[in-house]
């Protein structure tokens, strides 16, 4: 009886208790099991040139000095296993922000984009203004392209400028790791205008928590694309690529050869003109402004694992475990395989 009733536990589809995964009838994965055909999830990176041009050092100390040191070290991203972007958007959760796996959850965190890409993460929120409203024709136009501002770059500076023309070339380069790895938009290749402000002011700059926008930004993304209200998916890709090959190890490839003005009217680049944005989200504001009040003291770190049977128990009656039926032969594409697995997972 038990036997039975294990088998047909791991066999159902969706959650028997539904009141965590309350999205789930809109979740990419009810599709999937379904048989219903989605339309393929284009995944956007930064193809730039920063990486192939050379920066002068005070160019690259004013970059230090406002916070972008450590991801321009991390190097050329490597291209985006596209399969692996798309499973880690079957296997999110909306409902919880976490990826939900056969054997537990897991998410990034905020220590996570700091380790991996040196960007801080304890600072000010990151909001937007510009001082005055234009007008919606003008807000639509209201970007960069990444091409024109890499171009900049092909510019060799001299040892004989003016410090300002270095804290210029600065701002170019964080404005190419911003728009282009850090918050990249569906576009893939526009920069919005106005995160030029955020980099008027060097010491300003590297007040924010970097890590927190990128983060969110990536989270927001992933949500989108679970619901699958886009697919044209921004956001920090190579920063979640990375971090799973660190988080699973058995994916990971071998090496061969090693070697404040608050008073502003905040604005996006969607057209909202009338939009304040620091009110908009004043209650959100407020929790990040008092994070340090909110962090849980009263239990020590352990290395023990924290996925006891109680917890998968309760994991496993939430979640779901097959995302295409067990024994059917799944569309061409990535999941051709994936319905002979069996569950490994006791």
């Amino acid at each position: 009886m038990t036997s039975s009733s294990s088998a047909r536990r791991r066999l159902l589809c969706g959650p028997e208790d539904t009141s965590v995964l309350y999205l789930h009838r809109q979740h990419v994965s009810n599709n999937i099991w379904e048989g219903v055909l989605t339309e393929d999830v284009s995944c956007r990176r930064y193809k730039g040139i920063i990486w192939y041009v050379p920066i002068h050092p005070r160019v690259l100390a004013v970059i230090d000095e406002m916070g972008f040191g450590g991801i321009l070290r991390c190097g050329q991203p490597k291209d985006i296993d596209h399969h692996l972007i798309i499973v880690l958007i079957e296997r999110w959760r909306p409902e919880t922000h976490t990826f939900h796996f056969p054997v537990g959850e897991a998410t990034m965190t905020l220590e996570d984009v700091e380790v991996l890409w040196g960007l801080k993460v304890d600072g000010d929120a990151l909001t937007g203004y510009l001082g005055f409203i234009p007008d919606a024709v003008d807000l639509k136009e209201m970007v960069w392209k990444q091409t024109s501002l890499s171009n900049q770059l092909k510019i060799e500076l001299s040892d004989v400028h003016h410090q300002y023309i270095y804290v210029q070339r600065a701002r170019v380069y964080c404005l190419l790791l911003l728009g282009g790895l850090m918050i990249l938009n569906a576009s893939g290749n526009k920069i919005p205008l106005f995160y030029l402000q955020f980099f008027m002011d060097v010491e300003r700059c590297a007040s924010y928590s970097w890590g927190g926008a990128t983060l969110a930004c990536l989270y927001h993304n992933l949500c989108e694309a679970a619901l699958a209200r886009r697919i044209d998916v921004g956001g920090a890709l190579t920063l979640l690529h990375l971090w799973a090959w660190e988080r699973i190890p058995n994916i990971r490839p071998h090496m061969v050869n090693r070697f404040h003005r608050t008073d502003f009217v905040k604005q996006d680049r969607r057209g909202k003109s009338s939009q304040n944005w620091v009110e908009y989200y004043a209650n959100h504001k407020q929790d990040w402004d008092n994070r340090h009040n909110m962090v849980w003291t009263d239990v020590e770190y352990s290395t023990k694992p924290i996925a006891t049977d109680e917890y998968m128990d309760w994991f496993r009656r939430i979640t779901e475990v097959y995302l295409t039926k067990p024994g059917v032969h799944a569309q061409e594409g990535f999941h051709e395989t994936t319905s002979s697995h069996s569950y490994a997972v006791n």
